[in-house]
């Protein structure tokens, strides 16, 4: 029912509830009152009883302008998907990519509790069966010390979720990339025609380049690694390995966690865009160097801050100030990184993007090695001095 050119009634007559509030007879039935809102926002005031609830839904299907607007009603993910391509918004595009986020997270959190638990039984099955032919292999220290935090690792949900984000973010923006350059540029650009499109297929390396530096400096493994170790962190620091080598396997670790995901993403961009020489090796580069500097910077500060007296993981991750310190530290190294890209810009400079890039990755470079010497010299006196 039409009340204005933007207000309808969509409401539904109950003719067979006998009771209204499950005590005041109604012996001619009830009306769930519903009313739908058309503006910039489409709103429904108002649900009814699931007893008419095709009638509802009939109801919204005629007041609805166009199939994609109904299925937006009944479903928000493909309305906020088909929201996207016509009007870019980052808010919406954080609201979809939680919706699609949070199943993933809820199967790693299950998988995490059984899996052990699969192998554990597993293990203990094989060993009373064959227990007169088992050979033990003997692996490495650092291999040994590797191998612990990657169990840590995904023995905690909440430390794969915080960690892992920016890896999924960067995927998604490959595939997008990849799949619908166009129809992205578009939505992005509102309003950009098909030449300058095509103009931007040079400069897509370097929009890669620069999502890599974002979205690794988002994703800080290390700033945790040694906090999350608890009152077992006694154990690890008394085991007769070097400890410059204790520190070394978390960059390992970290590095083992990420790295084959940034390089999926790598092989998948090079091969669709099929990138010139110099930029595939600048975006290999970038991709060694970003991991392994992140996960420094992270370490280094969780040695200066470490939580070792927290009751959860949750506390160690969301609210330990090594981990923010990281974060923090990592947005402002890609901004300036970023920012030097466009420094050919100002009139008193020039110099080209591919030399800008050449000088980036030599001064990473040159801070990842002053780091090491850092860890090498400092971090192992601080990992001493920590106490649970």
């Amino acid at each position: 029912v039409t009340i204005t050119d933007s207000i309808f009634y969509i409401g539904a007559d109950d003719k067979g509830i006998r009771l209204f509030e499950s005590q005041y007879e109604v012996p001619n039935g009830m009306a769930y009152n519903s009313y739908l809102i058309k503006d910039e926002k489409n709103v429904v005031f108002d649900t009814i009883d699931r007893r008419v609830t095709n009638t509802w839904i009939e109801n919204i299907i005629k007041n609805a302008s166009s199939i994609n607007e109904m299925i937006s009603k009944i479903y928000y993910p493909i309305g906020a998907y088909i929201n996207l391509i016509n009007d870019f918004d980052i808010l919406t595009l954080i609201k979809l990519l939680l919706i699609n986020i949070i199943p993933l997270v809820l199967f790693i959190y299950i998988l995490s509790i059984s899996y052990f638990k699969i192998i554990s039984k597993y293990t203990e099955h094989s060993i009373n069966k064959h227990h007169k032919k088992i050979k033990y292999k003997t692996i490495s220290s650092f291999k040994a010390l590797v191998l612990k935090d990657i169990k840590r690792y995904f023995s905690s949900p909440i430390y794969i979720f915080n960690t892992f984000f920016g890896l999924i973010l960067l995927l998604i923006a490959t595939i997008a990339m990849c799949t619908n350059f166009e129809g992205l540029m578009t939505t992005m650009l509102n309003g950009i025609s098909k030449e300058e499109i095509s103009n931007l297929y040079n400069l897509v390396p370097k929009v890669y380049y620069a999502l890599l530096i974002i979205l690794i400096s988002m994703t800080s493994i290390t700033s945790s690694s040694i906090s999350i170790e608890g009152r077992s962190f006694n154990i690890s620091k008394s085991l007769p390995i070097d400890n410059y080598k204790k520190l070394l396997s978390k960059i390992v670790f970290s590095n083992t966690i990420i790295m084959p995901i940034i390089f999926i993403c790598d092989l998948i961009f090079i091969i669709y865009f099929k990138i010139n020489l110099f930029d595939t090796i600048t975006i290999i580069l970038i991709s060694i160097i970003m991991p392994t500097l992140t996960a420094l910077i992270g370490l280094l500060i969780n040695l200066a801050f470490p939580k070792m007296k927290a009751t959860s993981d949750t506390e160690v991750i969301k609210q330990s100030m090594s981990v923010t310190i990281s974060i923090l530290l990592g947005l402002v190294l890609s901004i300036i990184l970023i920012g030097l890209l466009f420094i050919n810009e100002l009139n008193f400079i020039k110099i080209s993007i591919n030399n800008i890039i050449i000088i980036e990755l030599v001064l990473l470079i040159l801070l990842t090695i002053i780091l090491f010497y850092i860890l090498k010299k400092h971090g192992t006196k601080k990992y001493l001095l920590i106490e649970v």
